[in-house]
């Protein structure tokens, strides 16, 4: 097991020493930014040719959506509005119509709502239709980037995450809460200090209307800083919002026998097409790349009794199904794919399957900390032959040493010094931990 370096350690369920292996959907009203003096970069980046807008905001469901007020923008007329990347390739473009002098429009891949998180912003350039000439450039971006709730000594904390760009960044912040249905301003938090540069923190038990509408209707944030010059935008808060996209379905869980054949690895392009459609508001991201093989919406994973200890079942499965174990497999026991067998009366590893259970993850471009081991089922050779205790429905077999379960051999090591000394060593290349 030399091959696994000490500094790839990966966490272990159920023993100290680490094994090293390898919106309511409702439309939401928009704050005009007044003046913008207070963000030059925002309002007109060095990369701009053309005029910032009179004033812009974001908004609409799940705040994503650009509106842009200018008296260029003639009530009636089409233009074009073309998001770009830091490099200036194009991004996206889309057909707006002004009403009032104001167009909207939604940003549909995640490379732009990223950038519109992000601390640089989402460049953007309006045009005439049938005109490449700008008329209007900006950077797009949002000064709050998500909410969530916690409670805390018994009282509701918001928290809000700003944006990191450093235009947003003061000593203290002013808060001012507005009730979702009517804009009525309902609260006010002063001197709000940030936690961390990205990070404020508001006791909402001193601010019960702000409460109560939080945990109702919901309600908008108006942030100002230091120097009484508003942030960016505003944005609207409730208790039962999702809060910052992120990843959800972080872990997933994974049995032994079937990571051999590299269980749950799934090309996207192939296997999750329709998550790449045009008319999907999010796409997928893959996790390494446009061609990743992966687990779906996984980040990391549990492998399950990782040193076997299996019902016949679910062996005889893997050794009817491929001829790479066969020498395991002559005759099919339960014990077959353990890691450690018994040979001849002497204990034996079979360190192969070790890697065998891991190399599909890892050559996909898994990390040895995003792999939880689980030490659930202790190898057939090493069990107990303690009968079941305290109600089990685990079952003693003829010739087999501890007891059958569901999901395989169920007692615990017939001697800890053996448990010790023989998986977590050999595990780590014959050093102790």
């Amino acid at each position: 097991m030399a091959a696994f370096s000490d500094a790839c350690e990966i966490p272990i369920l159920g023993i100290k020493s680490a094994l090293i292996m390898t919106k309511n959907a409702k439309f939401l009203l928009f704050l005009s930014i007044a003046g913008l003096a207070f963000a030059p970069f925002l309002s007109h980046p060095v990369w701009a040719s053309a005029a910032a807008p009179q004033k812009w905001g974001i908004g609409c469901y799940d705040n994503n959506c650009v509106w842009i007020t200018d008296p260029s923008l003639i009530s009636q007329e089409s233009f074009t509005v073309s998001t770009l990347a830091a490099d200036g390739a194009v991004l996206g473009s889309y057909a707006a119509t002004s009403a009032g002098n104001t167009i909207t429009f939604r940003p549909s891949s995640v490379a732009e709502l990223k950038l519109l998180s992000s601390n640089t912003g989402l460049l953007t350039s309006v045009s005439s239709r049938g005109n490449s000439t700008p008329i209007l450039e900006f950077a797009a971006i949002k000064a709050v980037t998500g909410t969530s709730n916690a409670i805390q000594s018994g009282h509701l904390e918001l928290s809000i995450h700003l944006n990191g760009n450093p235009s947003f960044q003061s000593s203290s912040y002013t808060v001012n809460f507005l009730d979702a249905p009517s804009q009525r301003n309902i609260g006010v938090a002063a001197n709000v200090s940030a936690n961390n540069p990205s990070l404020l923190s508001v006791d909402l038990s001193g601010l019960p209307a702000v409460a109560n509408a939080y945990n109702s209707e919901g309600v908008f944030l108006q942030i100002a800083n230091s120097e009484g010059l508003q942030l960016n935008g505003e944005y609207y808060a409730q208790a039962s919002d999702f809060g910052m996209l992120d990843n959800f379905y972080r872990a997933t869980q994974l049995q032994d026998t079937w990571t051999l054949f590299g269980q749950n690895l799934l090309n996207v392009q192939s296997g999750l097409w329709y998550l790449f459609a045009p008319a999907v508001d999010v796409p997928y991201l893959p996790k390494f790349g446009a061609n990743s093989t992966e687990i779906p919406f996984a980040d990391s994973f549990v492998i399950t009794h990782f040193l076997g200890g299996n019902t016949v079942g679910g062996v005889s499965k893997i050794c009817t199904s491929s001829s790479a174990y066969q020498s395991y497999c002559d005759p099919v026991e339960p014990w077959s794919l353990d890691y450690l067998v018994s040979k001849n009366k002497k204990l034996t590893y079979q360190s192969a399957l070790v890697y065998d259970r891991l190399n599909p993850y890892l050559n996909a471009g898994y990390q040895p900390r995003d792999i939880t081991i689980g030490l659930d089922n202790v190898p057939w050779a090493i069990a107990s032959k303690v009968p079941p205790q305290n109600r089990s429905t685990c079952v003693q077999e003829p010739n087999l040493l501890g007891t059958l379960g569901v999901w395989g051999q169920c007692n615990p090591p017939a001697e800890f010094p053996t448990w010790r000394d023989g998986i977590p060593i050999q595990l780590r290349g014959g050093r102790r931990v």
